[in-house]
């Protein structure tokens, strides 16, 4: 499996136009779109799946709560649907979204618009948060239907 995962960094990195595309598999971080990326493993044993994360840039002093509420309310929404959570990295303090994917279901187009769709997202935030305005944090929401826990009937299937 790591040999897959090796060559399939590799050749995404050549499709893409990076230059050392053996270093990818490494972790060492890429620039796409002026946003920084990286890779890392989320099971040394099993390498049954990667995370792939981006720096989406630092949070503005003046915006902090209303940003904080927004990373929270997202993770709580979009982890069941995207396999993704935000935080906040210890050494820069910049937002970071980290995306787990599956190495055996992986494609290099798939990971090329997974990039390109993180990197569009990254452009979101910064236009709505990076420029430091006050948000007024909303009042907290119902709990969405698809993560409410489901009724079962329980039966013995014989």
């Amino acid at each position: 499996m790591q040999q897959q995962l090796t060559g399939l960094l590799c050749e995404f990195a050549t499709t893409i136009g990076l230059p050392e595309p053996d270093k990818l598999a490494g972790g060492a971080p890429f620039r796409v779109n002026g946003f920084t990326f990286a890779f890392g493993e989320q099971s040394k044993k099993q390498h049954a799946s990667i995370l792939l994360f981006v720096d989406f840039g630092a949070i503005p002093d003046g915006n902090k709560a209303a940003v904080y509420y927004r990373l929270l309310r997202e993770n709580y929404l979009e982890f069941p649907t995207r396999n993704g959570t935000y935080c906040v990295s210890s050494l820069t303090g910049n937002v970071v979204c980290a995306r787990a994917l599956s190495v055996a279901t992986l494609s290099v187009d798939m990971l090329t618009v997974t990039v390109a769709q993180l990197a569009e997202q990254a452009i979101w935030w910064q236009r709505e948060y990076a420029d430091g305005r006050e948000y007024v944090t909303p009042a907290p929401m119902r709990r969405p239907a698809f993560i409410l826990p489901l009724r079962t009937r329980p039966s013995i299937v014989s």
